[in-house]
């Protein structure tokens, strides 16, 4: 149960922390704008038969990841590496899935214009892109019991297990405050 061992995000009550100073460094880093553009994005996805909260992460995600690499001073990237250091497997995306993605990116672009602020060019083409990347080389965060609470992107542990096979389980030890 999240509630007792974390707070949750007064404005979204969605996203849960271990700490006051764990929620401070997410507002941060992004979820300032996803928090004011989640409930907008997941009406407009499933305005567009795209629904789950599978769908609604990876838009985020995908959103953040895209913001991140066009910051260049991005402290994220610079310690966890960066999302074109990831295979994109955009050749190999069957027709069906590739459409999806192609959807997902179109709504995340175009649902509120601070999710992708600062992000150059085609923001369509950036959230598609990252969708792409993320296909083998994105992590289920999972709680005790395995459950799935969200996804991450870590391109250097990505790189432990490059294989279109993945074989190992990544374990990572978190700690409050850190």
């Amino acid at each position: 149960d999240n509630t007792k061992s974390s707070s949750r995000c007064s404005r979204c009550k969605v996203v849960f922390y271990c700490d006051r100073k764990c929620q401070e460094a997410d507002w941060k880093a992004g979820h300032k704008i996803e928090c004011s553009a989640r409930a907008k994005l997941e009406k407009a996805l499933a305005a567009e038969g795209l629904h789950g909260p599978d769908v609604l992460k990876d838009a985020l995600l995908a959103a953040r990841c895209a913001r991140a690499c066009a910051s260049s001073s991005d402290k994220l990237a610079s310690t966890s590496g960066l999302l074109s250091d990831l295979e994109s497997l955009r050749d190999r995306v069957e027709v069906s899935d590739r459409a999806v993605m192609e959807r997902i990116a179109s709504v995340a672009a175009t649902c509120d214009p601070q999710l992708l602020a600062g992000v150059p060019g085609s923001r369509i083409e950036a959230v598609f892109d990252a969708l792409c990347r993320f296909r083998n080389n994105n992590f289920a965060v999972v709680d005790d019991l395995f459950i799935s609470i969200g996804a991450g992107c870590f391109p250097k542990g990505a790189a432990l297990n490059h294989s279109c096979a993945p074989n190992c389980l990544l374990n990572y030890e978190l700690v409050r405050g850190r």
